[in-house]
């Protein structure tokens, strides 16, 4: 069992978050659920990203606002920084940046995961990073891509 953040902010989309939530519980993850907005869930500031096997950034936040947001994005940094898995979900796609590949480096990372996720590859001059996508609204894509990586971490 593996503990997932979901970052949110204060637009993201309740049924997005209650869909993945009970799905990567029903494969007996555990969600912890990160904002830095009061009212939202824990305080991102109060949590280390050590703790987490993963991050997902469900789907109905603010692009603009988000990829702008300190707090929200030196969490998923870190846990990039940690190898870990990171997913969003956006109108037009979900993206995976898998922990088993690659690396790039975070502006590149946070360019596919947040402002370009329609982007299947990307480069900068230090390497290539794949990302796995698909349709927004397959849950169940995004769940099975995700847990995939979890279970590769624990094994």
């Amino acid at each position: 069992m593996a503990q997932v953040a979901f970052v949110i902010d204060a637009t993201t989309d309740a049924e997005n978050v209650r869909q993945l939530e009970e799905r990567l519980r029903g494969a007996g993850h555990e969600i912890l659920t990160l904002s830095a907005h009061p009212g939202s869930g824990v305080d991102v500031d109060d949590v280390e990203p050590q703790q987490f096997e993963g991050g997902i950034v469900p789907g109905g936040f603010r692009r603009n606002h988000f990829r702008t947001h300190e707090r929200l994005l030196s969490f998923l940094r870190d846990l990039y920084a940690l190898s870990k898995p990171l997913a969003a979900v956006h109108p037009d796609c979900w993206v995976l940046v898998p922990a088993d590949t690659p690396r790039a480096t975070w502006p590149a990372v946070k360019r596919a995961l947040i402002v370009e996720p329609a982007r299947r590859e990307f480069a900068d001059g230090f390497g290539t990073q794949p990302l796995k996508s698909g349709p927004p609204g397959d849950v169940d894509g995004l769940v099975s891509a995700f847990a995939a990586q979890l279970a590769r971490r624990a094994g």
